[in-house]
């Protein structure tokens, strides 16, 4: 620093007052030295000057350099109180600063967005409030570790892959992460990353912005559903228009089919009534005759406008009239009304039939009558002649009936006396045979024995058949004693029954659930015994026998069978089957008179039902029959 030197003025000339310096002097003074000097270098300047004084004190020349020092000291004293200006606004510069730092702190922590800042290696640095409350660590914890590992693991993939894009572009990116909170709600945090670079261009850090958008998803998901919701109304609503459309376009078709099919059935109509034997002819509310079709009118030549105008008392008597009258009063009320006529023409009496319907109007009000009258003259005559002949047949029929249930009754008893009046003599013939055998037997040679053995086995025979003839007989004759029988019980006894001397091991029975059924207990009971022993007999041959019982249903009837693997038959002999003595196979490989199968045949017939059977040889056969639901009646 150069000194200046100053002449000072003789002595005893008073010093002059330092000017005043104002605030800009002491401004552009500071901004000078501040140019110069340091506060240090003053404060070092101001000793040095102090020192000089003190060695220099008693020299010659000490009064000079003692007025250079003063004027010295003097500007380094406004130099000084520069600088404590300075000094003092500096202070004031630093706590403003200092305010406005705390002010900028508190936004950034208390901000409802989060704010991180990263090192280059993507350590946490910095970090707010929202963040710590996000994260749930406090800033202590956080600092210095990775953000990575406070991303839920499902969003690792994708915030991994926004990183390296960030690391490789240096230019912001975004991802989406979902958090779940303390109440288990799914919240959506958008975390905006973007690199801090400074003068020279590189990247110092990166600074992390976290916001909630769990609303905007929502509102996103609202309006997605929204428009989902609204492209399907859109859809059901443009469907149903089309199926309106095309049903417009069906009815449309539909209309202009249905007045092609009337114009043709107009026409077919015209050509019908102007054609037909029959009269046709319409009448208005007031009943008179608005049109008359029909060739018969020709044919009596008569023409329709005989008819135009005019009511019935215009055209018949007074009985007549009054009959079509009525007729027409009860069609105008809305009937349909049908009625028959005879009035005279000539020297000929006619018959008339008259078919009558309303005729209405849009609104469904009768505003007229249509008619068709048909002559039946010949029908009528035709139904005279019938009923004389009916009358003469059921005369006749009357009469054969009587005769028919006379022949019936004498043949009922004739073969009732008949069976008991023949057991009289089998059984004397079967003892005397027997009494011969016991008391001559010595006298009998072999040829005899065998003689003796074929009248007793032959008498056996007849007297199965006679009892069979009765069976036969009262199965006719007896009153039924009609109840609800529980069939399957029933089968169960009879087949206990019929099994008491059989060997149960060589016969399996299969049994199908039946029903009740309203009959004759002890006709009932017959049936299955009788079908149930002609398969346990025909299936004697086989190994092991399988009898199946079962029934089917129809609307009016119950159909039960017997089915077996036994010899069979034929199938072109099955109606055989149930007249009476009639047998398929030889006496000597089965037993039996021939009369069981008759005896179903007739109570199932009494039960309002009928029999039937199915078969083949060596293939077994099954025996079925058939009652009804509701018995007719009984005579």
């Amino acid at each position: 620093m150069s000194i200046v030197k100053r002449t000072r003025k003789a002595a005893g000339v008073k010093k002059p007052a330092p000017p005043r310096i104002s605030k800009r002097k002491i401004t552009e003074a500071i901004q000078s030295v501040k140019k110069r000097f340091t506060r240090g270098d003053m404060v070092r300047l101001h000793t040095l000057a102090q020192r000089m004084l003190r060695e220099r004190d008693g020299n010659p020349g000490r009064r000079e350099l003692k007025n250079e020092l003063e004027a010295l000291l003097h500007e380094l004293e406004v130099y000084q109180v520069e600088l404590e200006i300075q000094q003092d606004e500096l202070i004031q510069s630093q706590q403003s600063l200092q305010t406005l730092y705390h002010r900028f702190y508190e936004l950034y922590d208390n901000a409802p967005i989060g704010y991180i800042t990263l090192s280059r290696e993507g350590k946490i640095l910095e970090v707010n409030r929202f963040a710590v409350d996000l994260f749930e660590r406090p800033v202590d914890r956080l600092k210095g570790t990775f953000l990575l590992q406070y991303i839920p693991r499902a969003s690792h993939g994708e915030f991994l892959k926004q990183l390296r894009s960030l690391y490789t572009t240096n230019q912001t990116v975004t991802c989406d992460v979902r958090y779940e909170n303390k109440n288990k709600e799914q919240r959506h945090y958008l975390f905006r990353i973007s690199p801090t670079v400074n003068a020279r261009e590189q990247v110092e850090n990166y600074k992390v912005v976290i916001e909630d958008v769990t609303a905007a998803k929502e509102n996103e998901n609202l309006q997605a559903m929204y428009s989902i919701r609204l492209e399907q109304e859109v859809a059901r609503k443009t469907q149903k228009l089309e199926q309106k459309n095309a049903a417009l376009k069906k009815e449309v078709a539909r209309r202009k089919e249905t007045e092609a099919a009337l114009k043709e059935s107009e026409s077919k109509f015209r050509t019908l009534v102007t054609s037909t034997d029959d009269i046709v002819y319409t009448l208005d509310a007031k009943q008179r005759h608005t049109g008359v079709f029909g060739r018969w009118l020709e044919r009596r030549g008569m023409s329709p406008e005989m008819f135009i105008g005019r009511t019935a008392a215009d055209l018949f008597g007074p009985e007549q009239a009054k009959i079509h009258s009525d007729a027409n009063l009860r069609v105008l009320r809305g009937e349909s009304v049908e009625y028959e006529w005879s009035m005279l023409i000539g020297a000929e009496v006619l018959h008339f039939h008259t078919s009558l319907a309303p005729l209405r109007n849009g609104s469904g009000i009768v505003q007229g009558i249509v008619g068709i009258g048909r002559n039946i003259t010949a029908r009528k005559r035709m139904e005279d002649e019938l009923a004389v002949i009916n009358d003469e047949l059921e005369q006749r029929v009357r009469s054969r009936t009587a005769a028919l249930q006379a022949a019936y009754d004498e043949l009922e008893s004739f073969s009732y006396s008949v069976s008991h009046d023949l057991r009289a003599p089998i059984r004397a013939i079967d003892s005397f045979t027997a009494i011969l055998g016991q008391q001559y037997d010595h006298l009998f040679d072999t040829e005899a024995h065998r003689l003796m053995s074929v009248i007793r086995s032959s008498t056996k025979k007849m007297d199965l058949l006679i009892n069979g003839l009765l069976t036969l007989s009262r199965v006719g004759r007896q009153e039924l004693n009609m109840t609800t029988v529980n069939v399957a019980p029933m089968v169960g006894l009879v087949i206990e029954d019929l099994m008491h001397d059989q060997n149960h091991s060589r016969i399996k029975f299969i049994v199908h659930p039946l029903p009740s059924v309203l009959c004759d207990a002890v006709l009932m009971r017959q049936i299955w015994s009788n079908l149930i022993s002609n398969a346990i007999k025909y299936s004697s041959k086989v190994g092991h026998a399988v009898i199946e019982i079962g029934m089917a249903e129809t609307e009016e009837q119950y159909r039960f069978y017997v089915k077996d693997n036994g010899v069979g038959f034929s199938q072109e002999h099955a109606d055989k089957l149930f007249g009476i003595f009639q047998r398929l196979h030889p006496h000597d490989q089965f037993e039996g008179i021939g009369i069981g199968l008759s005896t179903v045949k007739r109570i199932a017939l009494r039960f309002g039902g009928t029999v039937w059977a199915e078969g083949s040889p060596e293939e077994g056969a099954t025996f079925w029959f058939s009652i009804a639901k509701e018995l007719p009646a009984q005579h």
